[in-house]
């Protein structure tokens, strides 16, 4: 796989470079971010020259290898949705991320590490002045199973949390009961 950049008004490829199949970009007016195999590399925006190179954790074994799931760049903080298994279709977990890591965006440093009680869904995500905002709820694969069963609930469980983009501290959080909603019941696949 390969993380491009192409000039927006003729096309032309501004640059390339290899990139790990579950790679994560945003790009920023200081550099290209790009989160994959437990690295966050910044690239110069027009010349892709390697700016910068963070390693990070989940604080589990040192050679554990996280497969990203996505990524947010905001203020001083990286943070960095994983997995410790990926898969490419969506009733498997597409959208399904075990960890949370935080990184200082100026210098890499890894701030802290979350890991979820459910899954944090990657769309669950997102970043606001000096808060992460996070779901970690059950995955459509978790409910699948209890319909498969024939316990089929009336709602799940998701918890919302507001956590301080610097320390990972919960700041607030609020549980909420989603009425129960099945996209399970096909598999719909996505890549290869």
């Amino acid at each position: 796989m390969y993380l491009r950049a192409y000039d927006a008004y003729t096309g032309r490829v501004l640059w390339q470079h290899e990139a790990d199949p579950f790679t994560r970009f945003a790009s920023m007016p200081d550099g290209v971010y790009a989160a994959g195999s437990n690295e966050v590399v910044v690239r110069d925006v027009y010349s892709g020259k390697e700016l910068k190179r963070f390693n990070y954790s989940a604080g589990l074994e040192s050679d554990a290898k996280l497969l990203v799931g996505d990524m947010r760049v905001g203020g001083d903080v990286i943070v960095v949705a994983a997995a410790h298994e990926k898969v490419r279709k969506i009733p498997k977990g597409l959208y399904n991320s075990a960890v949370l890591v935080a990184l200082d965006r100026w210098s890499g440093q890894q701030l802290w590490t979350r890991n979820a009680n459910e899954r944090f869904n990657t769309h669950g995500l997102a970043l606001g002045p000096g808060r992460v905002f996070a779901a970690d709820s059950p995955s459509a694969d978790k409910v699948a199973e209890l319909k498969r069963r024939g316990e089929t609930p009336g709602a799940t469980e998701t918890t919302l949390l507001a956590l301080d983009s610097r320390t990972g501290q919960v700041q607030w959080q609020r549980a909420l009961a989603i009425p129960y909603l099945c996209y399970h019941d096909t598999d719909y696949p996505l890549g290869s």
